[in-house]
């Protein structure tokens, strides 16, 4: 999920609820987190967005268990894995 710049949030001049937190303790929070980012300016937890594409992306499915597989690089190699071999049973027979 893309996020809105600062710059585009939209503030309500009246609390919609009452604060769990302060204000401050919200924005020292913050600022921690964007430190502690790897590239800084980022979001810690912002979710991957390679630049990589995958050809085969959403088009190879599991035998066991009918999902899309999810493409891996490992060492400059692209392998394809299913994530749920072994969480939940196969929705396909088999």
């Amino acid at each position: 999920m893309p996020h809105n710049p600062p710059v585009e949030w939209i503030h309500s001049t009246e609390p919609a609820h009452e604060a769990i937190i302060s204000p401050d303790l919200f924005d020292h929070a913050r600022t921690v987190r964007t430190q502690r980012a790897r590239n800084q300016g980022q979001q810690e937890c912002a979710g991957k967005r390679g630049s990589r594409p995958y050809a085969l992306r959403g088009r190879v499915r599991c035998s066991l268990c009918g999902r899309k597989m999810q493409p891996a690089t490992i060492r400059s190699h692209v392998y394809h894995r299913c994530e749920f071999k072994e969480e939940k049973p196969p929705s396909v027979p088999t």
